[in-house]
């Protein structure tokens, strides 16, 4: 009789005897010993419920007695088999195990192999190694097996650095892809810390780890820079009886009136109707310009309100709110019933000084929808959902740098020697504190360590608005070649003048339009030049890839009228329209800051108007404020040498009231960029700057 089978042979015929059952029956017939020392005969083998049994025929002892159901690791323990059959049984349970694993080494093969090394391939991949591991320690595989396993595994381990190297390389790193990266490190650690991997290769992936977190880092701030979350939108503000009672004090027509008798009385007076209306929406301006500042955890006074006060100190006939000891003026502009988002006039008398400090009063400008006085007094629904914006502030101070820096170019006076200033949508800019977080961001790209980084992610995420913003010399991360001279200069100035006056809405207009001016008016043409590729340097793509998606914010500065945005669309038609008619023009100047004229040499007399906004009225008497009017798009009057408007066919004052009833040849410009609607605070609605 052979040896004892021991209990690793026991584990084997418990996995295997099952798929390998009509192999076993081979045993069938072969007498035995039993531990009962009876001797039997082996009848049958069999499963029932997933258990193997052996069915043996007692000759000893029990002659004829069967005994079924025995469990199979319980009956081999105390089974003897003679000495050949245990042989031949050994070599075909190695035979079908080496079989196994080879289909399993098939298996990593296969794996391996695959084009996407995903969490369930890899945890089967290693499952599978596992398993030929503990295999090999417990009958050692050939060494061309063990070949074939390690290189297999160093085929999925590259492919994982492969895929490790691809995401990093990838500058839109969205959460999908920092996830799917984050995966596969760990995964990739797992493996080096079960199986060591190479030390070049952790140190290559530690490296990419870094490099990931740095461009996360970088994006992340670079979007914080880009995209500042200025709170500048506010819902209608409820007007109360102290309201009214003020309007009352601005309009004698509109005294001693309470909220029903105010509304009663613009349902038969247009006058009252038109004032009440354009008084009503001055005092909403000035409610929100006080929850604008509060917002910023500013302290604010409403001045204005003490008007109803008989026994004040006179402060409001000087300005409305006293923000942190500032004084701020507030001035309204509505939206033009055309258009939305555009107004027409945003003037002032003169830039003051209160009486009794001798402090400059600032103006901040507020832009409204167009409401008539019950709505205002009375919101529904839908006028609820109106907006009124607070565009910024500005001041004399500010208006002596633009015209120091632009000289003529920055004329903030009006024409005809009309005593009041203008002040289009683009002069408007958000106090220091409102970029608090756009700052800190900028900052900390500022001391950033690896502006090596720059030049791989610029490309797709057009980061060059943010190395702008920052103050990085772009010739550190851009070839001489990745732009053109005209380009190169374009950046040099707008370098110089951030340094010197930072990120400001006004500067960034009067720049690019000087620099157009520039262009125009040089003596040799520059073939490659086009307006439109501004854009690339103004507007951070960030993740949306899309230049439009964030033409409100030119290098990280709110412009909620998206004056910018308007002035490179009107540059660019100026310029294609007829580039041969705006090359003849080499003496420029920017009227009222909206309106922008050339003649060919200094000594014409008169100006030609190449780009403005439209001044005249629609047959129902609003304003019609279309914008812009492009000399090469729009028509140029012969008679007064302005654009004439292609929707109400108006192109100055004059010019209508000479023409006949039946001419409808005549129309010019007033007006400015993304600019819109209703004059308020200091001049009639739609009034023309000539």
């Amino acid at each position: 009789m052979g040896q004892t089978i021991q209990q690793k042979q026991m584990e084997y015929f418990t996995r295997y005897a099952r798929s390998c059952l009509k192999r076993w029956n081979s045993i069938v017939g072969q007498q035995i010993t039993h531990y009962r020392d009876g001797l039997g005969t082996v009848v049958g083998i069999t499963t029932i419920d997933n258990r193997i049994y052996v069915e043996v025929l007692l000759t000893a002892r029990q002659e004829s007695e069967k005994f079924l159901g025995l469990n199979l690791p319980e009956f081999f323990t105390h089974l003897t088999f003679p000495r050949e059959i245990e042989k031949e049984l050994e070599i075909r349970r190695w035979n079908s195990e080496k079989r196994l694993m080879d289909k399993k080494i098939g298996e990593l093969r296969d794996l391996a192999s695959q084009s996407s090394i995903d969490q369930s391939t890899y945890n089967t991949f290693n499952e599978i190694y596992d398993r030929l591991m503990r295999a090999d320690r417990t009958r050692q595989l050939s060494e061309q097996d063990i070949q074939k396993i390690n290189e297999y595994q160093q085929k999925l381990t590259d492919k994982m650095i492969c895929e490790f190297r691809s995401l990093v390389s990838r500058p839109s790193i969205d959460q999908s892809t920092y996830n799917t990266f984050d995966e596969i490190y760990d995964r990739l650690m797992a493996m080096n810390q079960k199986r060591k991997l190479p030390e070049e290769i952790v140190q290559e992936i530690n490296g990419y780890k870094k490099k990931l977190m740095d461009i996360t880092r970088f994006t992340n701030l670079s979007e914080k820079a880009m995209n500042p979350n200025v709170r500048a939108h506010f819902s209608l503000p409820e007007l109360d009886e102290y309201d009214i009672q003020l309007v009352g004090k601005w309009d004698p027509l509109l005294n001693n009136l309470d909220r029903t008798s105010l509304i009663e009385l613009t349902e038969n007076d247009n006058k009252a109707k038109w004032e009440s209306g354009r008084l009503l929406s001055a005092r909403s301006a000035e409610k929100i310009a006080v929850c604008f500042y509060r917002n910023y955890e500013k302290g604010v006074k409403d001045i204005s309100i003490t008007q109803i006060d008989e026994n004040n100190n006179f402060d409001w006939k000087d300005y409305d709110l006293d923000v942190d000891g500032l004084h701020v003026d507030v001035k309204n502009s509505r939206q033009s019933q055309k258009s939305k988002d555009r107004y027409t006039e945003h003037c002032i008398p003169s830039f003051k000084y209160s009486r009794r400090t001798n402090q400059e009063v600032r103006i901040a400008g507020v832009f409204s929808p167009y409401i008539w006085t019950p709505e205002l007094l009375e919101p529904t629904e839908h006028q609820e959902s109106d907006e009124i914006l607070f565009l910024g502030e500005t001041g004399k101070k500010e208006q002596q740098k633009l015209k120091q820096e632009f000289k003529d170019l920055a004329g903030f006076e009006r024409p005809n020697n009309l005593s009041k200033y203008f002040l289009p949508p683009w002069v408007f800019d958000y106090p220091e504190y409102v970029y608090k977080e756009r700052d800190n961001a900028l900052n900390e790209l500022k001391d950033f360590p690896n502006l090596a980084l720059l030049k791989e992610v610029e490309l797709e995420f057009n980061l060059i608005p943010v190395g702008i913003a920052v103050g990085i010399d772009l010739t550190e991360i851009l070839d001489n070649e990745a732009l053109d001279l005209w380009e190169w200069k374009f950046l040099d100035q707008l370098r110089n003048r951030i340094m010197k006056y930072k990120l400001s809405l006004p500067f960034l207009f009067l720049t690019l339009l000087s620099h157009f001016i520039g262009m125009a008016s040089s003596s040799k043409g520059v073939s490659d030049f086009n307006p439109d590729k501004y854009r690339k340097f103004l507007f951070y793509k960030g993740r949306s890839n899309f230049y439009k998606g964030r033409s409100n914010k030119p290098l990280g500065i709110y412009d909620p009228l998206k004056t910018i945005d308007a002035l490179i669309e009107a540059l660019s038609t100026l310029w294609t329209a007829d580039n041969g008619l705006i090359r003849k023009f080499r003496v420029f100047k920017l009227m009222s800051f909206n309106i922008l004229q050339g003649k060919s040499n200094p000594n014409e007399n008169s100006w030609t108007t190449l780009i403005a906004y439209c001044g005249g009225r629609l047959e129902d008497g609003s304003a019609c404020g279309k914008n812009p009017l492009v000399l090469g798009s729009s028509e140029l009057c012969k008679e007064c040498g302005k654009l004439i408007c292609p929707d109400c066919r108006f192109c100055c004052k004059k010019c209508r009231e000479e023409r006949s009833p039946t001419d409808s040849t005549h129309a010019a410009p007033t007006g400015g960029f993304n600019s819109a609607g209703a004059s308020e605070m200091g001049g009639s609605d739609g009034y023309p700057p000539y």
